[in-house]
């Protein structure tokens, strides 16, 4: 009786088991087989991520391909624009240096033009007086101070100050030189008109008169034998070539100026 209780007390616990491990290899089939498509889908899913990352790729090359191209031509146009601006460039600033030039050299005439009318008035003359020389330093003298007030460039303004200082130094007391103010004193055309300073007018016309005194205070020192045959003393003769000399020139030139001294 209690072997036959054992027995089936033994059959129930097989059967248990029997059915614990049936259960048991069912779900790890079942594990098995989902993990199985698990890694299925996951495989799947990689290689639809390595295909579409691919397709990317490749659509990302080409769009970079087509990019760079653009940005190559472009490029080459950007070259071609610059060298033809560059070009143009050049031209205008050749052009703006031969207006420039231009410019310059007109402005030099205007500057010089007084300069070269001087000279050409006194190469016109027979001969050069000495009495031109303060009317005409004192005439540019006054057209630099004139022509000072103009808009010049700047290199041309450098010619102008070389001009006027140069005059300056030169010719600053023309007026008080004995042998010039003497001749312009003395020349018919300017007188006492040729002078700026009065006082170096008046210093001259002391000296001339001085001077005419002289020759006369000589003249009247003279023997009376001697006066009778001038040609037989040479200062007499001297004196006598030296005031027909200037009769002369007083009554060829006496139209220039009528004004007495």
């Amino acid at each position: 009786m209690e072997r036959a209780k054992i027995e089936r007390e033994k059959a129930r616990i097989m059967k248990e088991i029997d059915k614990h491990l049936k259960a048991e290899a069912m779900y790890n089939t079942e594990a098995y087989e989902i993990k199985i498509q698990i890694i299925k889908k996951s495989i799947d899913l990689t290689r639809n991520l390595k295909t579409e990352l691919k397709e990317i790729i490749l659509e990302s090359v080409d769009d970079l391909r087509k990019i760079l191209h653009k940005y190559h031509d472009d490029a080459l146009d950007l070259r071609e624009k610059t060298a033809e601006l560059s070009q143009m460039l050049l031209k205008s600033k050749l052009l703006q240096q031969q207006l420039l030039f231009w410019i310059i050299c007109s402005q030099l005439t205007s500057l010089l033009k007084p300069f070269e009318q001087s000279t050409a008035k006194m190469s016109a003359e027979t001969y050069t007086t000495a009495s031109m020389a303060i009317v005409v330093t004192r005439g540019l003298n006054n057209v630099c101070e004139m022509l000072g007030k103009n808009m010049y460039h700047p290199r041309v303004n450098e010619v102008h100050e070389k001009l006027k200082s140069g005059l300056i130094t030169r010719f600053q007391n023309k007026e008080f030189h004995k042998e010039l103010a003497m001749s312009t004193l003395l020349g018919p055309r300017f007188k006492t008109s040729g002078f700026n300073d009065k006082c170096a007018a008046d210093i001259a016309k002391k000296r001339a008169i001085d001077m005419a005194l002289q020759l006369l205070s000589d003249t009247r020192s003279i023997p009376l034998q001697l006066k009778l045959n001038l040609t037989l003393h040479p200062k007499l003769k001297h004196l006598q070539m030296k005031f027909q000399f200037g009769m002369t020139s007083m009554v060829k030139l006496r139209g220039y100026n009528p004004r007495p001294l």
